[in-house]
């Protein structure tokens, strides 16, 4: 399998099991499971996606810290 339908693979089965999880209605029920599985496919796709989700939730951290810092002047 080419490495540009592997990530499509992996990304869209996620996808998927999001939406379906929207339809049902248990997408807060499944919150946890459905992190753990895109843990899992971040490492199955290798160092480049671990980077870039290191690099996304440094991101997101770093904005919370500020807008607390903002929020206390």
């Amino acid at each position: 399998m080419s490495r540009a339908w592997e990530i499509v693979a992996y990304a869209g089965e996620l996808f998927f099991a999001l939406w379906v999880d929207e339809l049902l209605g248990r997408a807060a029920a499944m919150e946890e499971e459905r992190a753990r599985e895109a843990v899992e496919v971040i490492i199955k796709l290798g160092p480049t996606f671990v980077k870039i989700g290191q690099s996304l939730s440094g991101v997101s951290r770093r904005d919370h810290s500020v807008l607390q810092h903002v929020a206390v002047c």
